[in-house]
């Protein structure tokens, strides 16, 4: 008589199908294994939940142990990712985690060597039994491609040994790596890119002349230079002093080894027609460079084109800047280059305009840089200040300019007479690398007294320090008074006295006090005797005059008899 199970398991609400009685376990026939069951077999925790869960557990467990050869036992432990003792059978995967598993033990090599011995065994149970049953896939090919069919949820592949994991991953990378695609052209275009940079860096041998400082010292007569003002400037800064009229960029070169390379510094420079060109080797490439501007400059000295790079530099035209400043400041006007661009993006150009109202001048000039827009318009303001001075003459006096040392003194000079810290200058980048506006601000006492602005660092400190003097010199012209009347002073005058802080007791703060009042009353420093004019002051006049002179009126003088008296 057949009995009706009815078990509902997992979230899905399926029921097992109808069972009939339990078939008993299969008879296998176990005489040519000779592996033993291993011992993590045996020591595999069973179920204690008593429920219709776990005695299904108990079940498929028992069919195990006697269905199952001793060579395939180690695949019981995969049961677990199956839907077995884990997670509990039927719960998430349901019966596709039951064939699975009997799937992937089917598929095992060692099960496939009994296959032979089993399989007559299930199919003569199967008739006897006269029961419908399905035959268990034995073929690998089944059993890699089961995991596709059925349950959407069951379809992840069955975990693989180590060994054959590993394996099935070096294979995988070998036929990635021969499959061309986007993966293959970049490592192809950083191969070509790395082969290109070092053929550009490629280290070369050791030249045969190098361009160091005992080749300097050795070419040039160093010490017999003949611009000797020019000397200082040129020989402790080359770069700076050329830098402004460089054509082209500085070409770099490698000598020798890797270990320890050679640089190989070119400067290129064409003066009034003549080619110049600069080496400098070194060790590293700051002080390449330098020797290279070194060597450059010394070629021209020798070559006598040093007025020549003067002007090219601007200098005399730096000149006609530093007038529109000192012309301002006579009348307390700090004058302002506006500079815009006037050209297109294919052709630079910029426009400089500098004005000063009170006497309708103006300056105008264009360039293909800011600096050299700034310079010509300088130019045309000085030749119209000229012309006004012509006509009209100069109501102020010379020595009423300003110039950017009188104004660095002056602020110092107004600090030290007011007693103030020292002055704090400021300086920020308000622009970008490539077009940088500097603002300088100059700072007393917590207080913004003078401010600049302009393209270049130090002129924008000068014109913060010609901002306040001009703006102190308005205010208080009492003090550019007194600054001006110390100023022509001879220097070996006295300076002002420092001041010290000293912490000391009340006492003994009362008692310096005592002190200096009675030395102030003494008039030590306005007595005068007269040792030139040989006048004698008598002690009386000097008792009558310092009271502090009776204390040693009744001692004796040391007189010869006196003397003799005490000796005897």
């Amino acid at each position: 008589m057949k009995t009706r199970q009815s078990l509902y398991l997992g979230q899905s609400g399926r029921a097992l199908q109808d069972r009939a009685q339990v078939q008993p376990p299969l008879a296998l026939d176990t005489t040519n294994l000779t592996r033993k069951r291993p011992s993590h077999y045996q020591q595999c925790p069973l179920p204690t939940m008593e429920s219709s869960r776990g005695r299904l557990h108990k079940t498929f467990r028992r069919t195990l142990q006697s269905s199952i050869p001793s060579t395939s036992v180690q695949h019981v432990s995969s049961y677990k990712q199956y839907g077995g003792f884990h997670k509990g059978f039927g719960t998430k995967f349901g019966n596709q985690g039951h064939k699975r598993f009997t799937q992937t033990i089917s598929s095992s090599s060692s099960f496939r060597k009994s296959s032979r011995s089993i399989e007559p065994i299930i199919n003569n149970d199967t008739r006897s039994s006269g029961r419908t049953a399905k035959k268990r896939p034995l073929s690998p090919a089944l059993s890699r491609t089961s995991h596709l069919r059925g349950n959407p949820a069951s379809r992840k592949a069955p975990k693989l040994p180590k060994n054959e994991v590993s394996s099935r991953i070096s294979k995988f990378k070998s036929q990635k790596s021969k499959k061309p695609g986007k993966n293959a052209s970049v490592s192809r275009i950083k191969k070509q890119y790395n082969s290109a940079k070092s053929e550009k860096f490629a280290f070369q041998p050791l030249p045969d002349l190098i361009y160091d400082m005992n080749y300097i010292v050795s070419t040039y007569k160093t010490n017999e230079v003949g611009s000797k003002k020019e000397n200082q400037s040129w020989i402790k800064n080359p770069r700076k002093f050329l830098i402004n009229i460089l054509q082209h960029p500085v070409e770099w070169k490698l000598y020798g080894p890797a270990e320890s390379p050679l640089h190989r510094a070119t400067v290129q420079l064409e003066i009034s027609g003549t080619r110049i060109l600069g080496h400098g080797d070194a060790k590293n490439k700051k002080e390449a460079e330098r020797i290279a501007f070194l060597n450059a400059c010394y070629m021209i000295e020798v070559q006598g084109l040093m007025e020549d790079v003067r002007t090219l530099c601007g200098r005399e035209n730096s000149d006609c800047k530093k007038f529109v400043f000192e012309y301002c400041s006579k009348f307390n006007y700090l004058p302002n280059f506006n500079i815009a661009n006037v050209g297109s993006d294919h052709d630079v150009l910029w426009e400089a305009i500098v004005e000063f109202p009170s006497q309708n001048l103006v300056g105008r000039g264009r360039g293909k840089t800011k600096k050299e827009a700034e310079l010509k318009a300088a130019e045309i303001f000085k030749k119209n200040a000229e012309e006004y001075q012509a006509h009209r003459g100069d109501s102020k006096a010379e020595s009423s300019i300003i110039s950017e040392d009188q104004a660095r003194n002056f602020i110092q000079f107004y600090c030290k007479f007011f007693k103030f810290k020292n002055p704090v200058l400021r300086v920020k980048n308000l622009g970008s690398l490539e077009s940088p506006q500097w603002s300088a601000s100059l700072i007393v006492e917590n207080t913004i007294i003078g401010k600049g602005e302009r393209s270049n660092k130090r002129e924008a400190q000068n014109i913060a320090y010609l901002d306040a003097a001009i703006s102190l010199r308005k205010d208080s012209p009492r003090l550019w008074d007194k600054f001006e009347s110390k100023k022509n002073k001879v220097k070996s005058s006295e300076k002002p006295t420092p001041i010290v802080n000293v912490e000391m007791s009340d006492p003994t703060f009362n008692s310096l006090c005592k002190l200096i009042t009675d030395i102030r009353g003494a008039n030590m420093f306005n007595r005068k005797v007269g040792a030139e004019s040989k006048i004698k002051i008598s002690k009386r006049t000097l008792e009558e005059k310092k009271p502090y002179f009776k204390a040693n009126a009744g001692k004796k003088k040391f007189t010869d008899s006196y003397l003799e008296e005490k000796s005897q």
